[in-house]
């Protein structure tokens, strides 16, 4: 069976820098800079931490869009057959 991608879409865990842009884009919109610079450290130590850099850098997921139904079902068996899930 000749099975086509058409789209693959990584996730990340770093939802925990993800919170801290957020909150750096509500201090810039606010014009609060005093907390812009305390954001901004905090988001530095994020990247500049080596054990997190793995979990930053990482996919831990992936969603996949298959040309056709068959692409799918041929890869929920080999994902069943390779890994043993359900």
């Amino acid at each position: 069976m000749n099975s086509k991608i058409i789209d693959i879409q990584f996730a990340y865990n770093n939802h925990k820098l993800i919170s801290k842009l957020q909150q750096r884009g509500t201090a810039i919109t606010n014009l609060n800079f005093k907390n812009l610079n305390k954001i901004d450290k905090e988001i530095e130590a994020i990247i500049k931490n080596e054990d997190m850099y793995e979990s930053l850098t990482r996919p831990v997921c992936a969603f996949i869009t298959f040309e056709s139904d068959d692409a799918y079902t041929a890869a929920l068996t080999f994902k069943k057959t390779m890994f043993g899930h359900k």
